[in-house]
């Protein structure tokens, strides 16, 4: 069974990983109009570089070594400025620390408590330009992929434990995707639902700024932020203690 998913672009974009090796194909074969003044991009179901067309080199690790300030409890959000500063917010210790794009401990934001200058809880964290305006729809086909029966009781069970009466009606297939994010040169990187191989990591599709399906991907980790060609994430060690990565992007296309 075959699907579409939409994905929306907004005036705003999150910002922007991966290893990439040339290898074009025929060319693309999609199709791009306007509908009632927004650019509506139709990719088609395979990328336009068969092999990985993106090389990435870790450049620097915050959490690996060191103590104190270097420490992180529960990392949920990351966030670079035009500076390269790195902006980390742990919502265990309800703080955001900062580092300089070396890597050093700046200083902290806030503490846990409902006074001034300290922290109820920390949603998430964004630097934007909010216009909130749609000015470009991209569309894949895609194959669904199906909600398994263990899913669906895991996820019931999880629901009727916190509303007992609630009537339950799933959908036979996932959504087509679970995540995107963008980097400061328009692409798009959205973390699909297949599962790679080996099993290991997860599978990204990739589109350029003109919202044509360029590449397939696998990453190891979750992508947070691309900006001004680096790429930053949340890793854990194999004892759990996480850290902040910064890898160094080179494209090959």
């Amino acid at each position: 069974m075959r699907g579409k998913f939409v994905l929306m672009i907004f005036a705003f974009l999150v910002c922007a990983m991966a290893s990439f090796c040339k290898q074009e194909k025929s060319g693309w074969i999609g199709d791009v109009k306007d509908e009632g003044g927004v650019v509506v991009v139709k990719n088609p179901k395979e990328p336009l570089f068969s092999n990985e067309v993106v090389t990435l080199e870790e450049e620097l690790s915050i959490g690996e070594e060191g103590g104190g300030d270097y420490l992180f409890s529960q990392i949920r959000y990351l966030e670079v400025d035009e500076d390269e500063n790195i902006y980390v917010a742990d919502t265990k210790e309800m703080q955001v620390k900062v580092f300089d794009k070396e890597g050093q401990f700046i200083r902290a934001i806030g503490n846990a408590g409902q006074g001034p200058g300290e922290i109820g809880r920390i949603y998430g964290m964004q630097i934007i330009n909010p216009e909130g305006e749609v000015i470009k729809k991209i569309i894949r086909d895609y194959d669904p992929v199906l909600i398994s029966e263990e899913e669906k009781e895991s996820r019931k069970s999880e629901i009727l434990k916190i509303q007992p009466d609630r009537k339950i009606d799933m959908s036979r297939h996932h959504p087509p995707f679970r995540y995107f994010v963008a980097d400061d040169e328009d692409r798009i990187y959205v973390e699909t639902r297949e599962k790679p191989e080996n099993g290991e990591g997860n599978v990204y599709d990739i589109f350029d700024e003109e919202g044509k399906y360029i590449a397939k991907v696998v990453f190891s980790f979750r992508p947070q932020v691309w900006k001004k060609g680096k790429v930053y994430a949340i890793k854990e060690d194999e004892e759990g203690f996480q850290m902040v990565k910064r890898y160094k992007v080179t494209w090959n296309y």
